[in-house]
């Protein structure tokens, strides 16, 4: 899922990268819908367009955000 989106996303992202850099990108496709300040502003934009329709609203960065959280806060420990 996503395929299509990712791979645009990785087309376009020089060009993100040198005028969006850190803002989030909303993609539905190998269309590119938007720039926003923050994520959950590019999420509601892709809830109001597409509904429940997959769309990608992804950070733009050099490399991808990981997330790290200690296991003993998620309980696993």
């Amino acid at each position: 899922m996503l395929d299509v989106e990712r791979g645009y996303y990785e087309e376009i992202k020089a060009i993100l990268l040198d005028h969006y850099k850190g803002k989030f990108a909303l993609i539905q496709g190998k269309e590119l819908f938007g720039t926003f300040d923050t994520g959950e502003q590019a999420y509601a934009e892709g809830i109001r367009l597409f509904g429940t329709e997959p769309f990608l609203a992804r950070q733009v960065a050099e490399e991808a955000a990981v997330a790290k959280y200690p296991a003993l806060t998620l309980g696993l420990l």
